[in-house]
């Protein structure tokens, strides 16, 4: 099963395509956690088969199944559609990775060089009414967002609050969490992920 990730090229000049094996990355971050087919079944609530079938590329699963299994994993659901990235210290503007998920309105543009440091930046843009998924997600680490432009509505566990234009906010990602826009114009926000990735 190849996923298709959108990448600018250097020109600006649209989207190039990167493939990944998201069968392949799931059993690499199942293995790097050192949990066994059936402990991620069970985790993130699927059938052991099902799990088989996403690494051997047999079955392609959906975004919820997805974030499930992000979720059992704790790591970050983007972590799981972007191969590692290599490069400088700087990104420039029109060369961001941006990942994007099946069915999702929702752009993530990669603002960090690589996944090897101890957090991620992401630019952020969800359009009008749009959330990042319809169950709560949580993984190791914190989280920061920040928002550039509109407003944001960010549930932790019970709480809910309502961001901005400069406000900011930081939380334990470890606690089940979703990201929305409950406005009618589009929100961006930059979010810190610390750490990138396990």
């Amino acid at each position: 099963m190849r996923q298709e990730i959108a990448e600018r090229g250097p020109n600006g000049h649209g989207p190039a395509v990167e493939e990944l094996d998201l069968g392949g990355r799931i059993r690499a971050t199942r293995q790097e956690r050192g949990f066994s087919l059936a402990e991620l079944a069970s985790r993130a609530e699927v059938s052991k088969s099902l799990i088989s079938q996403i690494e051997r590329g047999i079955v392609a699963p959906s975004v919820e199944t997805v974030r499930k299994i992000a979720s059992a994993l704790e790591v970050p659901v983007f972590s799981l559609f972007l191969s590692s990235l290599e490069g400088d210290l700087v990104v420039r503007a029109d060369a961001r990775r941006a990942v994007g998920y099946p069915g999702s309105p929702i752009k993530r543009e990669i603002l960090s060089p690589n996944l090897k440091g101890r957090m991620v930046l992401l630019w952020v843009t969800l359009p009008p009414h749009a959330e990042s998924g319809p169950i709560p997600v949580h993984h190791t680490g914190e989280e920061s967002v920040v928002v550039i432009h509109g407003a944001l509505e960010v549930l932790v566990g019970e709480r809910s609050t309502r961001l901005e234009q400069g406000d900011a906010m930081t939380f334990d990602s470890e606690l089940p969490h979703i990201f929305r826009n409950p406005g009618g114009e589009p929100c961006e926000a930059v979010v810190a992920i610390s750490p990138p990735h396990l």
